[in-house]
């Protein structure tokens, strides 16, 4: 079975397109800061 929503009612499934970077690059930084806390 598929994810919701990434297959449809005749059973192909579709690429979802997301973009994360702007997430990531946000971050990346803070779990960098983390890792030389510990």
């Amino acid at each position: 079975m598929a994810d919701g929503g990434s297959e449809r009612a005749d059973g192909r499934i579709v690429k979802m397109e997301v973009d994360y970077s702007a997430t990531v690059d946000q971050r990346l930084p803070e779990c960098a800061k983390l890792a030389k806390v510990v």
